[in-house]
């Protein structure tokens, strides 16, 4: 037998590249026969999850591609719907088919959680003459970079101006800030009054006046009385707490 394709090939068998309708007519030294046949190309089907991404302290991603002309969908985690939510990093796969063609894609979702970073107080308090030192808690399985408001870089910052203060912790992937409020206790102070003179013989009180209640003194011979009397020449020193700060004053008598 002899072969005529309707494309004018006489082989056998043809290779197409382009739908259409094809005709073939067989013949040999005494009869033809033609038969004719119709192709088409199924829809493309194509699915895209577009890039990698990173994402910080977020519990939950929606993943959904770009889907092109399917309606079966198979995802790595076993899921079998259009789109997915990822609660953890991972590689994500998706093969997609209209039943007939299919396409594959993949993506790599990274959700971090880390550095945790805060302070276990939101206000911190200090006493005047002293200072106050600030030192977040921080969780990083990572090496982390530490930047203050005062545009310093150590673990802690000591302190005796009021104000707002932040951290900013960083690591590789993230960076979590916190705020803590630093404050000055109520002033405590103490005077024991003007330098005095007695006449000799004669004795005299001394009374500290305080500008908070307090809970305790102590004089410079280690007693504790509000009030000390002496009827000698000297110097006398007393120092005050009222369980927080700290005070102190001095009179010649």
């Amino acid at each position: 037998v002899t072969f005529l394709w309707s494309t004018g090939a006489g082989t056998p068998g043809i290779t197409i590249v382009q739908p259409g309708t094809y005709t073939v007519t067989v013949t040999n030294e005494f009869c033809s026969y033609s038969d004719t046949s119709t192709f088409s190309y199924y829809p493309h089907v194509g699915v895209e999850l577009g890039d990698d991404m990173d994402y910080c302290y977020t519990p939950s991603v929606n993943l959904a591609p770009q889907i092109d002309n399917a309606t079966i969908y198979n995802w790595s985690n076993g899921a079998i719907t259009n789109n997915i939510t990822v609660i953890a990093s991972d590689e994500y796969f998706i093969t997609v088919s209209n039943g007939s063609c299919i396409a594959v894609d993949s993506v790599t979702y990274n959700l971090y959680f880390e550095p945790i970073v805060f302070f276990t107080d939101d206000t911190v308090r200090f006493c005047r003459d002293e200072d106050v030192t600030l030192k977040p808690e921080v969780t990083s399985a990572l090496p982390v970079e530490y930047l203050w408001n005062d545009q310093s870089g150590y673990e802690e910052l000591t302190t005796n101006q009021i104000g707002l203060y932040w951290a900013d912790v960083k690591n590789e992937h993230c960076a979590m800030r916190d705020t803590i409020i630093v404050e000055m206790y109520p002033d405590l102070k103490v005077t024991l009054g003007e330098d005095i003179r007695i006449c000799e013989g004669q004795s005299t009180v001394l009374r500290p006046m305080t500008s908070e209640p307090v809970s305790s003194f102590k004089w410079q011979d280690e007693s504790t009385g509000s009030t000390f009397s002496t009827s000698e020449s000297g110097t006398y020193a007393v120092s005050i707490t009222n369980g927080i700060c700290k005070a102190a004053d001095q009179i010649n008598v």
